[in-house]
């Protein structure tokens, strides 16, 4: 309610508005021009060309995208930023395409630690960190701006259980990336392999069943095809995914491997049974991936984009599918996302921030990633809605649960520096010089220990 005037409020006002109207009456109206003074005026004065006010220029707004290169292939990305721009006139993008992205992470750090020093970053955002690798070496050194107000709350809720855990899993519980592109383990299969050694073209569901499809590819194909292939030597490949089939904990805090219990020995006694199984260059990264796509390996324990790497590599379509991981006492896998980050010192924060939910979360964006890249773009809006509109990959589905109930590589600071090393040079131990999946077990405790403490 609008309260009303004081008394002495209105008499004020009157008394104004009678002094006014006294002083207006005293002014004597101007009297009328004659004819001719006014023709004559109106020849000599000339009107003045009013000046065009020219509208301001709005400074344009400058975003530098550092994205990484391979990024950049997948998808159309320069269509994104035209479409954007298009959308945003004001805005100029430059994008900068960061190389090397597989070992980027180091460099990364370093450059932008110097920027640092002067208040500076390199980039306004940064599209293609996992958050195992970079954003817990980033985070903890300040070098990283937290987005849990920066970001609506309902895209944070619309995210799946295991990928809003992965992103806020830095030690402090802020989130510091935009999950984009999600991979998840299943296992790709050769159905006609399958029918010709095995009998029948359904995967094996269980690590028992898997191992008795060895032993049945082996005795049909011999030496010309291996049963299984994976990365044994990178613990987030194929010891991690498979523990997490073990044991209901991969990981214990601050996100060091679970090595208590029978889990870690269990699942380093089941890769020994796997390893005759396998083809030689499953020591290697991507070793087994290359040999399933020039068709001489039957199975293999990848994440869906080795899928599209075998039909990239001419493996027939109608023969390669993919499904569930086995399972063991738990219902289980591994993933990870790759997103973007908001750099500290960036000079365009509000930007970058619209850029992430109107870019990389655009239809354009979305639609290349999921259908044509096979990425998974981890919210359950857009599954569904590819759903209904009977576009959903049909690899997607036996994916997308574990996405609620896996345990993500925790974003801590010495995974690659410290228990990936170790874990590498003890699994190298046990399964080429015949070291016991016991003392392997032992030595990466306390190896992972003492690193960690070392580190801290």
């Amino acid at each position: 309610m609008i309260p009303k005037p004081s008394k002495r409020v209105v008499q004020i006002g009157l008394l104004s508005l009678i002094l006014i109207l006294i002083v207006s009456a005293c002014v004597a109206a101007p009297a009328p021009a004659p004819e001719s003074a006014v023709v004559e005026s109106e020849e000599a004065v000339v009107e003045p060309e009013e000046a065009a006010v020219e509208p301001e220029e709005a400074e344009p707004s400058h975003l530098r995208v550092g994205i990484y290169a391979y990024m950049t292939k997948g998808i159309p990305f320069d269509e994104v930023v035209a479409l954007y721009e298009q959308a945003h006139p004001e805005v100029e993008i430059e994008v900068l395409p960061i190389p090397g992205e597989v070992a980027a992470w180091q460099p990364l750090t370093q450059k932008m630690q110097l920027e640092a020093q002067q208040g500076k970053a390199p980039w306004d955002i940064i599209i293609g960190p996992t958050p195992f690798v970079e954003p817990g070496t980033l985070a903890s050194l300040g070098l990283l701006e937290p987005l849990d107000d920066l970001l609506p709350q309902e895209l944070f809720d619309d995210m799946y259980s295991g990928v809003r855990e992965e992103i806020k899993f830095t030690g402090d519980g802020k989130s510091y990336l935009l999950p984009w592109w999600s991979d998840v383990f299943g296992l790709i299969y050769r159905p006609s392999m399958l029918k010709e050694a095995v009998g029948t073209e359904e995967p094996p569901q269980t690590w028992e069943e898997l191992l008795a499809y060895c032993e049945k590819i082996e005795a049909h194909y011999g030496d010309e095809i291996a049963c299984i292939g994976g990365d044994w030597s990178w613990s987030h490949r194929l010891f991690l995914p498979m523990l997490g089939t073990m044991t209901e904990n991969v990981f214990v805090e601050p996100g060091i491997f679970n090595l208590e219990g029978d889990g870690a020995v269990q699942t380093l006694e089941l890769m020994q049974q796997l390893y005759p199984y396998m083809p030689a260059t499953a020591i290697e990264s991507l070793g087994s991936s290359k040999a399933f796509q020039a068709g001489g390996v039957a199975m293999e324990l990848y994440w869906q984009t080795q899928h599209l790497r075998a039909l990239q590599a001419g493996v027939p379509e109608d023969d390669l599918k993919i499904g569930s991981f086995p399972k063991g006492d738990f219902v289980n896998t591994i993933f990870w996302s790759g997103g973007a980050v908001i750099p500290t010192h960036s000079e365009n924060k509000e930007e970058a921030v619209r850029f992430m939910l109107e870019g990389l979360l655009g239809d354009t964006a979305v639609r290349s990633s999921y259908l044509d890249n096979y990425k998974i773009v981890p919210y359950r809006s857009i599954s569904e809605k590819f759903a209904e509109e009977g576009v959903l990959p049909e690899w997607a589905p036996s994916l997308l649960e574990p996405l609620d109930v896996a345990q993500p590589i925790p974003s801590n600071s010495y995974f690659l520096t410290i228990e990936q090393p170790a874990f590498q040079e003890e699994l190298e131990k046990m399964m080429l010089d015949g070291q016991s999946p016991e003392d392997t077990v032992a030595n990466l405790k306390q190896r992972i220990e003492e690193g960690v403490a070392e580190a801290n």
